[in-house]
């Protein structure tokens, strides 16, 4: 019993050597399902690689298309505001709005400020003073009080500058942003040993977006160019006498053109 004892234990322990230590053979070829596999790995991984190279190329297609669309929907937005339309006698640059007001100041040229309520329109006559890339300012110097309840009221106002050796007129509309007390701009406004009974109000309006060219009267005081005249001539006439059916019974005219027909 005990010569036939190590038998089985040395077989068990040679066995569990090969299993622990194969020999070098083993190492050098692998099983045939394990290349199998390992090549359906890297086939997929380079499948994989050739569809993130497809996707990479249709997203950049996709973005040189989508900003060749912006490129073309800004040019032609920025050629449409260039040729939209602006009817006659506007002026919606602010550059030349600042300039026209500027002109204002160094004139004088008075302002009508014009409030829109229920009882009716209510006017009142100012100056301005000052102008800024936003706001324009208005020496009120009728105004003995300017109530807090103006602010962020909206008012139409006329003005005219003298441009070569005509009177253009200007509306625009605008809205009250403020008001405060300051001495008068106006160099020859009399002066007291008080300050605040010498100052006036200032207003100030936010800068318009356009002005029209146009009269707070229903029509238009304008200068008709010589060539667009035909003629003109003028006779008297009676309130009880009719006008001749036929122009050439009135005879020679009381006033006419040296060229009229």
């Amino acid at each position: 019993m005990s010569s036939a004892a190590p038998f089985p234990c040395n077989l068990c322990l040679s066995g569990l050597a090969f299993l622990v230590r194969p020999d070098a053979d083993s190492l050098s070829l692998p099983p045939p399902g394990a290349a199998s596999f390992l090549a359906d790995i890297s086939r997929h991984f380079g499948d994989y690689q050739a569809d993130f190279t497809l996707v990479r190329e249709f997203v950049l297609i996709v973005a040189a298309v989508a900003a060749l669309l912006a490129a073309v929907l800004l040019v032609g937005g920025l050629r449409q505001r260039r040729e939209r339309y602006t009817p006659e006698g506007w002026v919606n640059d602010p550059q030349v709005i600042r300039e026209l007001f500027d002109a204002a100041i160094l004139q004088r040229g008075r302002f009508e400020m014009q409030f829109h309520g229920p009882t009716g329109r209510r006017s009142t006559y100012c100056t301005a003073v000052s102008v800024t890339r936003s706001t324009l300012t208005l020496e009120c110097s009728l105004l003995r009080t300017v109530p807090e309840s103006w602010k962020g009221r909206e008012v139409d106002c006329y003005f005219r500058t003298q441009q070569k050796r005509a009177q253009v007129y200007y509306q625009f509309t605008s809205m009250i942003t403020g008001a405060h007390h300051a001495p008068s701009a106006d160099r020859n406004a009399p002066r007291g040993p008080d300050i605040l009974a010498d100052a006036v109000w200032l207003v100030d309006l936010a800068l318009p977006q356009k002005l029209e060219r146009r009269q707070k009267r229903a029509f238009l005081r304008l200068d008709v160019p010589r060539q667009l005249v035909l003629g003109l001539a003028a006779w008297p006439m009676g309130a009880d006498t009719p006008p001749p059916a036929d122009g050439r019974r009135l005879g020679t005219p009381l006033l006419a053109l040296p060229d009229a027909a």
